[in-house]
């Protein structure tokens, strides 16, 4: 689960001016210019308690340096074991625990009975340049960002546009013909990352962000996948349960914010 988070958040990122990103077998993170703390994300910590302190420190000082907030992730199995303790002690903030979800693709109906009793429902794949801007625009609403975030993605919601190969595609609902929901996943081997599902707030409760989730897992394991992963938000765990999900891990978010504020 933490592979596909890495190989998600270097996809998001890397069509940005001036971002980094960074993988080891002791962390993995990435950073840009934006004040935006997922795109500046931290994880995979398997570090011992003798370099775990430096490591906190240059997370800090890069966040210093580009003035962005940075956000790390802490699953089970992360080290030192006292890692939330020292980010606290560090000046990092715990702001939100997240369940990691996860789901056998056999399980998904073929068809798409996701979308029964659903009127004026149309379900696609960003497939070009003005489909990418307006799934962006619907992505940002949804989640309530600014614009700018939105402006963010739309290089690689373009890039993977244009190619039906690409790991990472991004699907959008429209509804009486108004694009009205996002979700995105990421291929990483035979595992389907599910991210960035969205609804706008005038047709939240109808079924459409499982039901475009449920087509979205279809699509993947059309591409060879065969089991799929998430991390929810509390809102989204009914949906996410409903579609056969069930907790496996949970990822503590500590950020740190070295001046002003956050997204």
């Amino acid at each position: 689960m933490q592979g596909n988070l890495v190989a998600a958040f270097n996809a998001f990122v890397r069509s940005m001016q001036g971002a980094e990103s960074y993988e080891s077998d002791e962390l993995c993170w990435t950073l840009t210019h934006v004040a935006f703390a997922v795109f500046n994300s931290i994880l995979a910590a398997r570090l011992d308690a003798s370099t775990a302190g430096a490591e906190i420190e240059a997370a800090k000082a890069r966040a210093e340096r580009n003035g962005v907030p940075v956000l790390w992730w802490i699953a089970s199995g992360d080290t030192p074991a006292d890692l939330a303790q020292r980010l606290t002690h560090a000046g990092f903030a715990y702001a939100a625990t997240m369940p990691g979800m996860s789901l056998n693709l056999s399980d998904v109906p073929q068809n798409e009975a996701g979308t029964g009793g659903l009127g004026d429902v149309a379900i696609e794949i960003v497939s070009d340049d003005r489909a990418a801007r307006t799934w962006c625009d619907v992505f940002v609403q949804g989640f309530g960002f600014p614009k700018a975030i939105g402006d963010e993605f739309f290089a690689i919601a373009v890039e993977s546009s244009r190619d039906p190969e690409a790991a990472y595609q991004n699907y959008m609902l429209s509804w009486r013909g108004q694009a009205v929901a996002t979700a995105s996943t990421m291929l990483t081997g035979d595992v389907a990352g599910i991210y960035n599902v969205a609804t706008l707030p005038h047709a939240r409760r109808r079924g459409f962000g499982g039901a475009l989730t449920a087509h979205a897992l279809r699509e993947a394991r059309n591409r060879g996948a065969t089991f799929a992963v998430l991390q929810s938000s509390e809102a989204g765990l009914h949906v996410y349960r409903a579609l056969g999900f069930r907790e496996r891990c949970s990822f503590e978010q500590f950020i740190f914010t070295p001046h002003g504020d956050a997204i």
